[in-house]
């Protein structure tokens, strides 16, 4: 049997055969034959069936005798070694290319991330993978993720303090009224007194407010180009929940930045909708910065605890939903003299307020200016409203909250392995080939005795163990 890097059998070994996957793993990952704790013992692992982003179709002659050395290894000339996607020197050859173009689909069926959807922690945390993981996220993953998490870091250092220095739109109307109202000579409208706004800006402007605007939309330019990017290389794959919040924080805060008329060029001044605007954008823009930590293993954990949680609920949303519409309207029909409970939107709020124990039940059943109409029936739901979604609604939200949280650690070192493997791919999807290939080698010699409190020193303990 030939086994070639189009067939890529590593996928199928990992799903059905893990016990199997896991011999051919310690087949390749050998030693040259020294004591364990020899000084010059050398480890050397070859990942040609752990990282097959390239294929080889060129076939071998009819007449190349195949065979296999000792170590499971074929040489330059056999049959086997033809069919490599690699060159003697580990490279990978001139002639192989990737098996297929789509990088979201490479991602997907790359034997590591096939590992995280079957959850074999077991081939995961084998040295070959963990090597794997580590050379390629040193090798170039972790100054890409650095960089742009840098880069974002900026973006969103000056969004914020753009808005938080800024005075609102709002700020400048009050003024140019109470201007007015002494008796200055100031045009009546938001926007029409400029001349007053641009003696006020001298006092009040800062770094973020005078050079944050041309910061965000250098910034947010490139972020959309990154993200442009990666709609050519992610193609279909590339559109979901993320990507589009990613789209909107960036074209939010262009809309906040630019000026659309000449007092909001001259002046800085936003437009009353560009401030809404900027609202969405920093609160899109510090979610969306979670979806960088979550990659992280050190702080991605606990982002994982959150959405599943955050899924759970979602699934429960429908049945608590039924609660609060329940209570909300009756509490309407019977308190629409109370301004809380006035209209059945604001009925909705209050009641979802009432949940968290914020009551009020002075001013609800005590307030001499506005009497209860119906007492009787109002105190009895309002104890049942305080059984059932203060105490049981509650109680169960928390339990199911605990729940989802000890499965997430239950599963930390499977949780933390993939959240690598995601990284590392996700960087790895978006390079182009010609850096890719450069970054592809098959083997990686390790000394493990030679220097000590490294990475190695410690996975090659951990095989001893």
């Amino acid at each position: 049997l030939v086994v070639t890097c189009a067939s890529r059998p590593s996928g199928c070994l990992i799903k059905k055969y893990p016990d199997l996957a896991e011999e051919v793993f310690n087949m390749c990952t050998r030693t040259n034959g020294l004591e364990l704790n020899d000084k010059n013992l050398a480890v050397t692992f070859d990942f040609e069936y752990v990282d097959d982003t390239y294929s080889s179709l060129d076939p071998p002659d009819d007449d190349t005798e195949l065979s296999i050395k000792d170590d499971g290894t074929s040489a330059p000339g056999d049959a086997l070694y033809q069919y490599s996607c690699y060159a003697d020197d580990g490279r990978v050859k001139e002639t192989a290319h990737p098996y297929t173009m789509d990088s979201t689909v490479r991602k997907n069926n790359h034997p590591l991330m096939i590992m995280v959807r079957a959850k074999r922690v077991a081939l995961l945390g084998h040295p070959l993978c963990l090597t794997l993981l580590h050379f390629k996220w040193h090798r170039l993953a972790r100054y890409l993720y650095y960089g742009n998490l840098l880069l974002y870091s900026i973006f969103l250092t000056f969004l914020t303090g753009y808005l938080i220095s800024t005075p609102p739109p709002s700020a400048y109307t009050d003024k140019i009224a109470t201007a007015a109202d002494a008796g200055a000579d100031v045009p009546n409208g938001t926007f029409v007194g400029c001349p007053a706004i641009r003696t006020w800006l001298n006092e009040e402007q800062n770094l973020f407010a005078s050079m944050g605007r041309y910061v965000i939309t250098v910034l947010a330019c490139i972020q959309l180009v990154k993200e442009i990017f990666q709609v050519f290389q992610a193609r279909l794959h590339y559109f979901g929940w993320n990507n589009l919040l990613e789209w909107t924080c960036y074209i939010c805060a262009l809309l906040l930045v630019w000026d659309f008329d000449e007092c909001s060029r001259t002046t800085g001044v936003r437009k009353l909708w560009q401030w809404n605007v900027g609202a969405a954008a920093v609160f899109l823009g510090w979610m969306n910065l979670l979806l960088f930590i979550r990659k992280f293993p050190v702080f991605g954990i606990y982002v994982v605890m959150f959405t599943d949680v955050l899924s759970t609920f979602s699934k429960f949303s429908v049945v608590f939903f039924l609660f609060i519409t329940a209570f909300a309207i009756s509490f309407f029909v019977l308190l629409q003299n109370q301004a809380e409970f006035s209209t059945v939107g604001k009925s909705l709020l209050k009641t979802a307020v009432m949940m968290i124990g914020e009551f009020d039940y002075s001013s609800i059943f005590f307030d001499d200016s506005q009497a209860v109409p119906f007492p009787e029936l109002t105190y009895t739901l309002f104890v049942v409203f305080i059984i059932l979604m203060s105490i049981i609604i509650m109680n169960l939200l928390v339990g199911l909250a605990v729940d989802d949280i000890k499965a997430v650690q239950e599963q930390a070192s499977l949780k933390r392995l993939a959240m690598t493997v995601q990284l590392v791919l996700d960087v790895e999807s978006m390079l182009p080939d010609f850096i890719l290939r450069r970054m592809t080698v098959r083997t990686m010699t390790i000394y493990p005795n030679q220097r000590k409190k490294n990475f190695f020193a410690k996975l090659w303990r951990g095989i001893l163990r």
